[in-house]
């Protein structure tokens, strides 16, 4: 099996799920819209499911943080903490957990909606939702 063949796999899988997703209430009208070039079709559909996703709420995940600080916060980092005590520092580094919404799958999606704004391909109003 080379590239190619992965690839059309790939998209063919992509596009059964697409499919699936937009029988659904809120696509229904995407599929008499007439689109002439694709990139306009990615983003009828990617404005769609992010104004449903936002109903919904963002992905959040935690995401691990280190700082200095004058209070014990989350793990106490002894060895960076003791090096900071022999600099005559009050500080202490902590590391703890904080659970954000800036996480990999949602910088995966506002840098496909960055592409598709400036794509000269997609409708004005795609752009604008």
């Amino acid at each position: 099996m080379n590239d190619s063949e992965i690839l059309y796999q790939n998209i063919f899988h992509m596009l059964s799920y697409a499919y699936k997703i937009l029988r659904k209430k809120n696509y229904a009208d995407i599929l008499t819209e007439k689109f002439s070039h694709i990139e306009d079709l990615f983003a009828a559909i990617l404005s769609r499911g992010i104004a449903a996703q936002l109903k919904r709420g963002l992905c959040r995940s935690y995401v691990e943080t280190t700082e200095q600080t004058r209070t014990l916060r989350g793990k106490l980092n002894t060895y960076e903490s003791g090096k900071l005590r022999a600099m005559n520092t009050q500080m202490l580094e902590c590391s703890y957990d904080v659970l954000t919404e800036d996480n990999e799958l949602n910088r995966i999606i506002k840098a496909t909606i960055r592409k598709l704004i400036v794509c000269n391909k997609v409708s004005v109003n795609n752009r604008k939702r």
